[in-house]
């Protein structure tokens, strides 16, 4: 009868954590909106009318082929490093694009980041992009599309989701007890997600637009490790007995196990995968006021974009407010004779993208925030720098 009542209650404990997993956070939100270009991170991941260089692919993949068309370069090679120790990660990653034809391109981007407080993650990022010129010169616009595909693997918080089956052995009589302070699982998360940009250059002085679709189409694949292994605690009695024989008195140590626990996770490794969801589709609106000063000698440009998350979500719009689901981006940038430039940059910014246990979008410690940068042209090469609190970063890129 005992038996048959405690295997009964440990499948009723199961049930109920295969119903606690099946919340998830959605871990790679952190990465979907980073660009690998050093200047739009001085913009804080933005700039989507701010034709840079080709590395703007992943934020705007109409800017290259503005780029490659107006600079008539032929192809280039890029690649950056960036450190933020404010909240401890690191970025670094390259690629390079091809002019195919008249105001068209393809290019390809690897990103890697990694993250290193109290819980380490690891973020891979690899995108193909193509655009091409519609119109004519006297009133061009640039489309582009990119396609990304991210990896993420790591360690998440998972506080008070799962419970943990503890057994104690102790002279020979097994008793059970749950406790629910499980405080993280290894997780693997997967998706590859499209964008859609837009970009219209001014001629000479005046206002360009660019308009990107993020996240418009995508599908993820998870994986989470909610095994608990290596959790075993044996207590151990320590006595010493002494006995004589025929050759004298000697002392012998008796080790005697009076208890052993052991945890684990009642439930293993799950799976799931799906279409992204419309909470993570964002539309940027942006604009960049180009400004001759000086008699043409000096050029100020001025970017300004807007991303709202969310904007074909009824769910989000309803449960959350504008301000905290809208960022602003803008600064300006100095040229002296298209040799030295330097930046500005302003953001109304969250710290940290994450989501909770539901997927559901939590911005955390949104302020507005600061940086500086330069940048400097030596013929074919372009070395990009910025820096904020607590963050630097170096861009180099080579064009022919």
């Amino acid at each position: 009868m005992k038996k048959s009542f405690h295997i009964s209650h440990f499948t009723f404990h199961i049930v109920i954590a295969f119903c606690a997993i099946t919340a998830e956070e959605f871990v790679p939100i952190v990465a979907i909106h980073e660009s690998g270009s050093i200047v739009n991170t001085t913009y804080f991941n933005s700039g989507a009318a701010f034709p840079a260089n080709a590395s703007s692919m992943s934020l705007n993949p109409a800017i290259p082929a503005a780029w490659h068309y107006y600079s008539k370069s032929k192809m280039s090679v890029f690649g950056s490093y960036y450190q933020n120790g404010d909240v401890d990660y690191m970025k670094t990653g390259g690629g390079g694009s091809l002019a195919l034809g008249k105001g068209q391109y393809v290019s390809l981007e690897y990103n890697l980041k990694k993250e290193t407080d109290e819980l380490e993650r690891k973020f891979n990022r690899g995108t193909i992009a193509y655009g091409a010129m519609v119109g004519d010169d006297k009133a061009p616009l640039f489309i582009g599309t990119n396609l990304s595909f991210y990896n993420f693997s790591g360690i998440i918080p998972k506080s008070g989701l799962l419970p943990i089956v503890r057994d104690t052995v102790s002279h020979n009589k097994v008793t059970e007890y749950y406790n629910s302070s499980v405080y993280a699982v290894s997780a693997k998360n997967n998706f590859i997600a499209a964008d859609l940009g837009f970009y219209q250059p001014s001629i000479g002085k005046g206002l360009s637009w660019g308009v990107v679709l993020e996240n418009i189409l995508g599908y993820s694949w998870s994986e989470y490790d909610q095994t608990l292994r290596n959790k075993r605690d044996e207590k151990i009695f320590i006595d010493t007995i002494s006995y004589t024989n025929d050759f004298g008195t000697f002392d012998t140590i008796v080790k005697t196990p009076i208890r052993t626990d052991s945890a684990y996770y009642v439930a293993g490794i799950r799976k799931s995968n799906n279409f992204l969801s419309p909470k993570y589709n964002s539309f940027l609106l942006a604009t960049n006021a180009t400004i001759p000063m000086a008699n043409d000698k000096v050029l100020m440009m001025i970017p300004a974009d807007i991303r709202f998350w969310g904007f074909i979500n009824k769910d989000l719009r309803r449960h959350s407010k504008l301000r905290y689901r809208t960022e602003v981006h803008s600064g300006f940038e100095l040229q002296f004779a298209g040799r030295v430039s330097t930046r500005f940059g302003w953001g109304w910014v969250p710290e940290k993208y994450t989501t909770d246990e539901n997927g559901q979008l939590n911005f955390n410690g949104w302020d507005n925030r600061f940086s500086g940068g330069i940048g400097v042209n030596i013929g074919p090469i372009t070395i990009d720098a910025m820096g904020a609190k607590e963050a630097f970063g170096v861009g180099l890129s080579f064009k022919l």
